[in-house]
């Protein structure tokens, strides 16, 4: 097996290989010439001239039996600070084995020990441990009971016919197809009959499972809606009743991707900064790095962007909850944003990081309840296309046209919404009222 870290840009940064159990015959490597590691420090984007031999540092994570490694000449250290100061490598029986590009200078500490044992020392790591601890026992207190009321109303309603039978299995059936289709291109495919069996029917039961659980949600929470909050659902019912031209469906789209593009400016802009474009409030990867395989990779992020799209029916539920025990829209909406916002963190988050979470799931709650279910889901399908999928201005990236997608399915929705919402007009005059 052979590993290989590559940069954003495409440069070599690290290759590790597994060397073998068994021992191969013995090849004479004594003297290694140069021109053996030209072609590694090309592939880093380096010269292996403006570097010279030192003492190895870095144990390689394989086997071998000789080691190598070299600093940047202090002449070109001083007169440039961007390259990497460091390379280690190693070899086995003559073939390069591990390789590596490193820089942990004080300034530029992107290069760190991935074996490093963890510091009796670090109280941050444990804390962040329990909270993480105390966030997941949280969401299980809140998640669980929420789900065996709403099966307990979800029975009521069915029995009273007051459910939207039809919308519901019109929300599960396209949940279903996506949720089993999502499955199947992150699942490892091969000629076996058999295996392929397995896996289809392992990601049907998956998507059967997920579904039927936020089914239960919709037909427990849709009456409450209807009865608390009519105007929610009026463009969604419409929405999912096939009207999709309605002026207000459009209207309602068109606000949503208004409502999207802040969110994913607020997701952007604290990790700006905080420096750290990587990684999402939690810890978690933002950017989804599926999207870097290519279009097969896209499709994957499409379907996951899509589910986190359906599934904001539970965080409609969870308002809803709050708006029956607080009997006040402004008081649900701030238990609403303290639950979610300590829910999104890691227990020890910056007060700068809780300001933009509270934020995010202001904007969230606003836009349900100021214009309805529709615009949240549809501002949450644009804050997912721009912030999961890797949006970049240097289009001559090798990833660029990932990019793309994510500005394309934005844009593309908003143009949609924008005609719809004119219905019969167009945009390119107005009346004589209009003007007025």
């Amino acid at each position: 097996m052979v590993g290989v870290r590559l940069s954003g840009r495409g440069l070599l940064r690290e290759i590790s290989l597994v060397t073998p159990l068994t021992d191969s015959p013995v090849i004479d490597s004594a003297s290694v010439p140069e021109r053996t590691w030209k072609r590694p420090f090309e592939l880093a984007g380096l010269q292996i001239g403006n570097y010279e031999p030192t003492a190895a540092d870095w144990t390689p994570p394989a086997y071998s039996d000789q080691r190598f490694a070299w600093k940047l000449r202090n002449s070109i250290e001083n007169g440039d600070n961007s390259r990497p100061h460091r390379v280690e490598a190693a070899m086995y029986r003559g073939r390069i084995s591990y390789f590596q590009v490193i820089d942990d200078r004080t300034t530029r500490q992107w290069t760190m020990p991935s074996r490093k044992p963890k510091s009796t020392k670090q109280t941050s790591s444990k804390q962040s441990a329990l909270g993480a601890a105390a966030q997941d026992a949280f969401f299980f207190l809140i998640g669980g009971p929420l789900l065996v009321i709403s099966a307990f109303l979800a029975l009521r309603n069915l029995r009273q016919g007051s459910a939207d039978k039809k919308g519901a299995l019109k929300f599960a059936l396209v949940m279903v197809l996506i949720d089993m289709l999502t499955g199947l291109l992150e699942a490892h495919h091969n000629f076996s009959p058999g295996l392929e069996m397995t896996t289809l029917i392992s990601c049907l039961t998956n998507a059967i499972g997920r579904t039927v659980r936020f089914w239960i949600y919709y037909v427990a929470l849709e009456p409450l809606v209807r009865k608390i909050w009519p105007r929610v659902l009026i463009s969604w019912n419409r929405f999912i009743g096939g009207r999709l031209t309605d002026p207000l469906v459009g209207r309602e789209i068109l606000v949503g991707c208004l409502f999207g593009a802040v969110l994913a400016i607020l997701f952007e802009s604290e990790l700006f900064l905080g420096g750290d474009r990587g990684k999402s409030f939690a810890g978690d990867p933002l950017l989804m790095p599926e999207t870097l395989l290519g279009g097969h990779g896209v499709a994957q992020t499409l379907g996951t962007i899509l589910l986190n799209t359906l599934t904001n029916v539970f965080p409609m539920l969870v308002l809803l909850v709050f708006r029956i025990i607080t009997r006040k829209d402004w008081l649900a909406v701030i238990a609403f944003v303290a639950i979610f916002t300590y829910i999104n963190s890691n227990g020890s988050e910056l007060i700068v990081t809780y300001v933009f979470l509270g934020s995010i799931q202001l904007v969230k709650a606003v836009s349900v309840l100021r214009f309805g279910l529709l615009a949240m889901m549809s501002a949450g399908l644009v804050e997912n296309a721009l912030t999961k999928l890797p949006v970049t201005s240097h289009l001559s990236e090798w990833y660029g046209s990932s990019g793309l997608v994510g500005i394309g399915i934005a844009l593309g929705l908003a143009i949609f919404a924008f005609f719809i919402a004119l219905g019969d007009r167009s945009p390119f005059r107005l009346t004589a009222n209009e003007a007025v």
